[in-house]
């Protein structure tokens, strides 16, 4: 499975809030841990520094960024357009060399829109569905979901296990979204997470608060 890239480029998001976002988008279910890796250089050859690490479970997965997070990182994103960070992660498709390492087919940008009712932006890259074989699009098809709904559609589309639109509501006219825009559509309908797991999540929340992580 690829390593996910996640963009902050909410100003006012502190590393408080990129903690509680970090456990949120964690696998729970399968228990492969933390998935996702906090970009916040815009020189794509600086991938490999990041954020330190200060968690055990840094060692199971050790490309990722696993929290807490100490303090709030220097961080290049803070305030970048959405165009920017697609521009960035189209880039990283052409190169070879860091195609390899990370999957800029997907991203997942925290904005300043509704930050505080924890929601983000998946960003996939689109299809040309007209094609007559298959072929990818200069541009991302994006839809605005829940922290703890993320990680279903973005694994599932990683491993290509479901397509972009399974998880989008038809509009009422028929036509895809717009501009690029899907509406999210949880598949799930409850929580994605089994009862134990869910505890166990909530659980690891409380603890980062009460430890004034988050």
């Amino acid at each position: 499975m690829s390593t996910g890239l996640l963009f902050v480029t909410a100003p006012e998001a502190d590393h408080k809030l990129i903690n509680s976002l970090l456990l949120h988008i964690r696998d729970w279910e399968f228990g492969s841990g933390d998935r996702f890796k906090l970009v916040t250089t815009k020189n794509a050859y600086d991938l490999e520094d990041g954020p330190e690490k200060t968690s055990s479970a840094a060692t199971q997965n050790p490309d990722e960024t696993s929290p807490p997070l100490s303090s709030s990182p220097d961080n290049g994103w803070a305030g970048a357009a959405l165009e920017d960070v697609e521009a960035f992660c189209m880039d990283l498709m052409r190169d070879e060399e860091l195609g390899t390492s990370y999957h800029a087919g997907q991203f997942v940008v925290v904005d300043s829109t509704d930050v505080q009712a924890h929601t983000c932006i998946l960003g996939h890259r689109a299809i040309d569905e007209e094609a007559a074989d298959f072929a990818y699009l200069d541009r991302y098809n994006k839809m605005r979901v829940p922290w703890d709904k993320l990680y279903s559609p973005w694994c599932n589309l990683d491993i290509a296990n479901m397509n972009f639109e399974e998880f989008t509501q038809e509009e009422d006219d028929g036509r895809p979204g717009v501009d690029g825009w899907f509406t999210f559509r949880d598949i799930m309908e409850g929580d994605d997470l089994s009862a134990d797991n869910r505890r166990k999540r909530d659980r690891e929340i409380q603890r980062f608060r009460d430890a004034g992580h988050i």
